[in-house]
């Protein structure tokens, strides 16, 4: 079991690297497995933060 549960958004959502950690027995929750595609980054944190996740992210074209 993982000591670190991770939260990736829809930005940084990569199928590979979501199947590389749970093969690993890392909690890998994406924004599709929580329903919260295109939701806004303060809905992203709130879930994350109410999980007790770390955050995934990676910055969203414009946004850099």
């Amino acid at each position: 079991m993982s000591l670190i549960s991770r939260y990736i958004d829809e930005d940084a959502m990569d199928s590979d690297l979501v199947a590389a950690l749970r093969s690993r027995g890392v909690k890998a929750e994406t924004a599709v497995d929580a329903g919260l595609i295109a939701k806004t980054d303060e809905q992203q944190l709130a879930f994350a933060t109410e999980s007790d996740c770390v955050l995934g992210v990676r910055a969203s074209p414009g946004e850099r």
